[in-house]
């Protein structure tokens, strides 16, 4: 820059910025500047420089930041698309199930069709479980521990493993019979081990396996001689190997840190994620990895003498009826007329309503009691909870049953007062919904 300045160019940059290597080897960012001056009638330059190594950070900083802010941003639009998805195959997988099982009871189990029927009624639950495993993958839950066996855990989403991973890595289950229980949040669970087939499908470019174990152990003195975060006591390991290509050493310990990522198209959130989950339910989790032969991570959970809760098949037609008057509010048709069949299987007597101006037209003006309005969260127009508390002004002693195919830990910002509701998640069994039914009517009597 200064030669061509003393061969008098014009309109040439004063500042320049150079990226040089220390005598110590590491690299600094450096700013000269250059001015032309008169140096014993001669034309000469007089040249400054300056360290500006920490400027060059923060703004490689900021930058890193601002990329991270604008992943972030497309991540959570696309977690809000899928949460669209899944309401909307929610509402659809609503009157498929409570038709199937309508179905069922009216031709009788003897009935030829009835297999064909408990076959779409046996698939509908399997899809309602690939979108439970999707929403515990991509959204954050309201923790709800349960009793878990994770051989069961691990069996259960043992088709959406396989999807994951895809065609040309195999799934390995090593699972020790005689699993101790824990207790934990299913879906968190669920999260945790498919970012951990994730991270591993991704250093499997070429195929390979993907190695699940379960083993109780004992941690004891020697284990917390290596790794801190737990007590002495029985704990469930869950292993998980895969043949891939191995973390580098330097990487070893930055894996569990938010937004670290090696990985163009990712947030670093994966790891992190799963790391927190672990400690939330008081547990540890550890890698191994060796370069060019793979990874093995380590999950320990604390292990409880608890027995796994199971739910009791309660005949409806015996135990939950009554007689008395529903409203029923949902704009989606299929679903309110599976509602209103389920409702007179009951012995109910139901009142419908397809908008919000009907059911206010119903409350003001119809001359009998109504007992209980079943109501969709989400309405076009005024919303449920201001319909709700509308219907209120006109029958203030009526009992509120919510349901939507959004997840309950939504419906705050919906506007329902969460000190005060009584929900049912679509898709819901007839079962469920005559129990739940019975339950909010005799509340209070």
């Amino acid at each position: 820059l200064y030669t061509r300045m003393l061969k008098g160019e014009k309109d040439l940059p004063e500042r320049h910025q150079l990226r040089i290597i220390h005598k110590e080897g590491y690299p600094v960012w450096i700013e000269t500047t250059t001015v032309p001056i008169n140096w014993q009638g001669k034309i000469a330059t007089l040249n400054f420089i300056r360290d500006i190594t920490e400027i060059k950070k923060a703004e490689e900083e900021n930058q890193r930041l601002q990329e991270q802010l604008i992943q972030s941003q497309k991540m959570e639009s696309i977690g809000r698309f899928i949460a669209g998805i899944i309401h909307d195959l929610n509402n659809i997988l609503t009157p498929i199930k409570g038709f199937t099982q309508l179905s069922i009871a009216r031709i009788g189990e003897h009935d030829p069709v009835s297999v064909y029927l408990k076959t779409i009624f046996s698939s509908v639950e399997k899809a309602e479980g690939f979108v439970k495993q999707l929403l515990a993958f991509c959204k954050k839950q309201k923790p709800k521990l349960e009793v878990l066996n994770m051989n069961d855990m691990i069996e259960n989403i043992e088709d959406t493993l396989k999807r994951l991973l895809g065609e040309d890595i195999l799934l390995v289950k090593k699972l020790s019979p005689d699993i101790g229980t824990v207790e934990a949040d299913s879906s968190q669970i669920i999260r945790v081990i498919l970012n951990i087939a994730a991270n591993a499908r991704d250093a499997m470019p070429l195929g390979g396996q993907f190695i699940i174990e379960t083993s109780n152990v004992e941690i004891d003195d020697e284990y917390l001689k290596k790794y801190n975060g737990l007590k002495k006591g029985p704990y469930v390991m869950i292993s998980f190997t895969d043949t891939g290509v191995g973390i580098p050493p330097n990487l070893a310990d930055k894996i569990f840190n938010p937004f670290f990522t090696t990985k163009e198209y990712s947030t670093g959130m994966g790891l992190s994620t799963v790391y927190g989950i672990v400690k939330q339910h008081k547990g540890n989790i550890t890698v191994h990895s060796e370069k060019g032969k793979g990874t093995t991570f380590r999950v320990y959970l604390p292990r409880v003498d608890k027995k796994i809760e199971k739910e009791s098949a309660e005949k409806i037609d015996k135990i939950y009826t009554g007689n008395e008057t529903v409203l029923v509010i949902d704009d989606d048709e299929n679903i309110r007329k599976l509602i209103i069949e389920i409702l007179k299987k009951l012995g109910y007597k139901p009142l419908e309503a397809m908008t919000t101006d009907i059911a206010l037209f119903l409350a003001q003006f119809y001359n009998k009691t109504i007992h209980l309005v079943i109501s969709d969260v989400v309405l076009p127009g005024i919303g449920g909870p201001v319909l709700i508390r509308r219907i209120k002004k006109y029958r203030p002693n009526i009992k509120v049953l919510y349901m939507s195919a959004f997840p309950e830990n939504t419906l705050k910002k919906y506007g329902v007062d969460e000190n005060s509701y009584n929900f049912i998640q679509k898709p819901f069994t007839i079962e469920y919904l005559a129990k739940k039914i019975r339950e909010v009517l005799d509340k209070c009597r």
